[in-house]
């Protein structure tokens, strides 16, 4: 920097001119370049805050849902579950998301999505089915069995005497009391998914099949064909009431193994994804603001560096002197050359006052 120091005032200015230029040149690049990555940075910010958005409306629908299987279990109708704009917004939260560790969350989330939603359909297809054999085999049975129960109770006072009468009769009220208690215990286990019940409906079904044989086979005559058609509405009952336990059982198991497991982990996907989306928008925020930032940062280390190296001579201590720079107040010490035109300047000034025509005429006065 000797060279630059030792130059005369106008090639001084002219360097100066030239590398302010150069510096206004590198100041409008780079403010090209960090204005470019601020605005990627907020894209990536806006796009993380959507992504947030999209997969909090994601949740929002599967606890809708959720609430909605529970109306159906409620209810026992029919009723349609729709995930379509859960499936709408997921797709939303992953393109905002694109790749990283948010993406493969969400991707996580949108699996169990598509899991919940197959085990909605199937829940909702099995207790269709369940409504249709209670409304249409299981209810209309109960009639067949009261009249046969009516036919069988009059002829048997008729047909038999004595001991077998008894016998018959006991037989009849057992068999009777097992079949009541597979009607109530059914519909007891449809509105409690009680364990305890469907255990007392199978032993129900069982006692009662057990007890129409023997009721077929102690009677007689005419009686038989009336304990027979009993037997035969009893057993329809019992049939309906296997086949709506079973149905009911699966119920059961979809919404306990398939569709919690499902919705806590679709939870847990969607809670991971929150926490990388708000990390991902928070670096490209930080990233911004030191994009913005790094412009100041060059002009405010260059700008010293070039002021100390232009004013101040070479070999100058950097501490403060009685000499100051006349340009940037910068503290110097003066060198040799220039204590020699500071001598020859205040000569010249009192050459000039000397010879200054109001001081002649001052002294003609006197």
């Amino acid at each position: 920097m000797r060279f630059l120091r030792n130059l005369s005032v106008a090639s001084k200015l002219a360097v100066s001119a030239a590398v302010a230029m150069i510096l206004l040149g590198t100041l409008v690049f780079l403010d090209v370049q960090e204005g470019r990555r601020a605005a990627e940075a907020q894209a990536g910010e806006r796009g993380a805050v959507g992504a947030q958005q999209a997969a909090a409306a994601v949740v929002r629908d599967a606890m809708e849902a959720t609430t909605a299987w529970r109306g159906v279990l409620v209810a026992q109708s029919p009723e349609a579950i729709a995930l379509g704009a859960a499936g709408t917004h997921m797709e939303a939260a992953l393109r905002a998301a694109g790749d990283g560790p948010a993406g493969s969350a969400l991707a996580s989330a949108k699996a169990e999505l598509q899991t919940l939603t197959g085990a909605f359909n199937a829940g909702i297809e099995t207790r269709v089915e369940t409504v249709s054999r209670r409304d249409r085999g299981f209810f209309p049975a109960f009639p067949l069995f009261v009249q046969a129960l009516e036919a069988a109770s009059a002829n048997l006072q008729f047909t038999l005497t004595g001991e077998a009468r008894e016998e018959v009769r006991d037989i009849l009220d057992t068999y009777v009391a097992s079949v009541n208690e597979t009607r109530l215990g059914i519909q007891r286990y449809l509105s409690t998914d009680d364990p305890q019940a469907a255990t007392r409906v199978r032993r129900a079904v069982a006692q009662g099949r057990v007890h129409a044989r023997r009721l077929v086979s102690a009677s007689e005559g005419p009686l038989q064909s009336d304990m027979r058609r009993l037997a035969d509405t009893g057993e329809a009952i019992g049939t309906e009431a296997e086949a709506m336990l079973a149905l009911a059982s699966r119920v059961l198991e979809i919404r306990t193994g398939t569709i919690q497991t499902a919705r806590e982990r679709l939870l847990a996907a969607s809670a991971q994804a929150n926490r990388s989306l708000a990390a991902a928008a928070e670096a490209r925020a930080a990233e911004a603001t030191t994009a913005m930032s790094g412009m100041i940062r060059f002009v405010w280390m260059v700008g010293p560096w070039w002021r100390r190296s232009c004013c101040c001579p070479p070999g100058s201590p950097r501490t403060p002197s009685a000499h100051r720079c006349a340009a940037w107040r910068k503290p110097c010490a003066p060198s040799r050359r220039g204590r020699l035109q500071s001598r020859w300047a205040t000569a010249t000034a009192r050459m000039r006052s000397a010879a200054s025509p109001r001081r002649w005429r001052s002294f003609a006065l006197r």
